[in-house]
């Protein structure tokens, strides 16, 4: 999610067309299955060529599975790393994994809290004395708690400077005196990378050390992550997925936006790996992965998954509980974990089910990746766990009188406006729509509940909800899991 923003779009459905298609089609052949445990395919050929349909239909160059069940474990490489490189796609093939880099950080801050060096209740400014925002008393009552569940209500603006040196964060902890608040302390959640720059640098206080060397000792090396790093270069000198935007005739084109991403970034979604080695790391979390010392222990492993917060909209999905910086989703008796990411043209997505020992993980290096996991990770559940808990739920039609306190404006702190109006149709229930007043875009949304909507596509959902306040008025529209305050 590193790369995501808070605008609303409408999601279309590229097609593979002229060379790409052929690309993709011809590097589907070179594709490896690295299988380990018994002989049972846990990435059957049925999804196999699902996936190898679906990569078409979204134009994805390339893309990696990873399932593990138990003490069995299979991933698979699909297409090629890049349009401008056509190398297959391995098991050794790295990806940004963008914000399920969040869930790293937090497991090594979990270790800290296990061993007595942190408390979730701790404020921040016992570890950076200097710690400051916009509003002097919000700096001295933010905890490590709010970071770890989004509910530090930090807007994402500014854009905060960077630099490469090695006290990067140390100096962004020095330029967080602008940053407003678009919730209060404690209130609902609201997605932000700065909770996460802010555990790193937390991080690198208490351990002494710099970030990335308190990650590689306290949670790569533990897991045998021999691919992981947040190093540009050591990425480059081997086999690694370049990230692909689409084009407006439905093709992939090499993403212009940075491969190397700023210093700032590395412990909200700085990671690249194999897929093996983001396999591995999930099963950790499933309880059915190495076990080290060096490790946060089962108890505090398992409590990173109980929820701590209230959940809602996070984009493509609509979860019920925030814990340490995993998102829950409780359906049928089942509780699926899961984070995802997003860089620039590259998308990944890790579920964890703790209770069946099951893992999937999926890596993409095209902007439309994020529907290809979506894909996966549904079909995965379906026909190996039979889960529905990630499958999009019927809509419950709501009268006019239901939502029309969720009409008005809507503005984030970068200008940024939106207007929520009724919609109604021919047929069927009453709607709303979402128009960015910048570009007059409107976006139709269903209502699936109460103040929950979402924009059908043709691979899924986009959710949105409206959030109430303590005395029960509408204060917010979140959009990607990020709150917008409603402005009148």
């Amino acid at each position: 999610m590193a790369g995501s923003n808070r605008r609303v779009t409408v999601s279309r459905r590229g097609v593979v067309r002229g060379s790409v298609a052929a690309v993709v089609a011809s590097a589907w052949a070179g594709s490896e299955t690295r299988a380990q445990g018994n002989d049972q395919q846990l990435i059957p050929d049925a999804l196999v060529t699902l996936i190898e349909t679906w990569m078409e239909e979204l134009a994805i160059p390339g893309a990696a599975i990873g399932v593990a069940s138990g003490d069995q474990q299979q991933s698979v490489g699909f297409g090629i790393g890049s349009i401008d490189d056509p190398s297959p796609v391995t098991h050794e093939t790295r990806f940004q994994i963008g914000s399920i880099s969040k869930t790293v950080t937090s497991t090594a801050i979990m270790r800290l809290i296990e061993d007595g060096l942190v408390d979730l209740d701790d404020p921040v400014q016992r570890f950076i004395p200097d710690f400051t925002v916009a509003d002097a008393d919000v700096a001295a009552e933010v905890t490590v708690r709010h970071l770890v569940t989004h509910t530090s209500g930090f807007d994402v603006f500014p854009a905060l400077p960077g630099t490469s040196g090695d006290t990067a964060l140390q100096l962004l902890m020095d330029e967080t005196s602008a940053i407003q608040q678009v919730a209060p302390p404690g209130g609902p959640f609201s997605y932000t990378n700065l909770n996460a720059a802010i555990l790193g640098r937390i991080l690198e206080v208490v351990g002494d050390g710099l970030f990335e060397d308190l990650i590689q000792t306290m949670v790569f090396d533990p897991l045998d992550m021999t691919t992981a790093t947040y190093d540009t270069e050591t990425v480059t000198a081997g086999p690694h997925a370049r990230g692909h935007d689409i084009a407006e005739d439905g093709t992939a084109v090499v993403s212009t936006g940075s491969f190397a991403l700023p210093r700032i970034t590395w412990p909200t979604g700085g990671i690249f790996c194999s897929i093996d080695d983001l396999l591995r790391y999930g099963m950790y979390h499933a309880g059915i992965g190495v076990a080290s010392d060096a490790l946060p222990g089962k108890s505090a492993r398992e409590s990173m998954q109980r929820p701590l917060e209230p959940g809602g909209s996070l984009g493509r999905y609509q979860v019920d509980g925030v814990g340490v910086s995993w998102f829950t989703v409780d359906r049928d008796g089942i509780t699926c974990v899961l984070h995802d990411g997003g860089t620039n043209g590259q998308q990944s997505l890790l579920v964890v089910v703790p209770e069946s020992g099951f893992v999937c993980a999926v890596v993409a290096n095209a902007s439309t990746g994020v529907e290809l996991a979506a894909l996966v990770a549904r079909w995965l559940l379906n026909n190996l766990l039979d889960s529905r808990s990630l499958d999009d739920e019927p809509g419950t039609p709501l009268m006019a009188d239901e939502f029309t306190d969720c009409f008005g404006t809507y503005r984030s702190l970068d200008g940024t406006t939106y207007i929520v109006e009724t919609a109604f149709v021919a047929d069927g229930p009453p709607r709303i729509t979402v128009i960015e007043e910048a570009t007059q875009t409107p976006v139709f949304l269903d209502s699936l509940k109460k103040d929950v909507w979402f924009q059908q596509n043709v691979n899924g959902r986009q959710y949105i909800d409206f959030v109430r306040n303590e005395i029960g008025e509408v204060g917010w529209m979140r959009i990607a899991g990020r709150l917008v305050a409603k402005a009148g």
